[in-house]
């Protein structure tokens, strides 16, 4: 994973627990549309509530989204 735009990584150290000592949700909001190519949503929810959304990428292939959707490479197998 890395971020779709650069300056989203100043949206999450933004909130970085190392400053403020608070927590982090994340959550992304499409994974159910995990496909080559396509960015991604990650919500982040930061310790005082507030929340950010940033686009991500990813490297993944069909063949590595399908063994993650499908829990791992072993799992698709024996499901085959």
């Amino acid at each position: 994973m890395c971020f779709g735009d650069f300056y989203n990584f100043w949206i999450l150290i933004s909130g970085c627990w190392i400053l403020d000592f608070g927590f982090w949700d994340f959550d992304f909001l499409d994974l159910y549309q995990f496909s080559t190519g396509k960015l991604l949503t990650l919500k982040i929810s930061h310790s005082d509530e507030s929340t950010d959304e940033i686009l991500c990428k990813h490297t993944y292939n069909d063949a590595q989204i399908e063994w993650f959707k499908a829990g791992s490479a072993l799992n698709l197998i024996s499901a085959q």
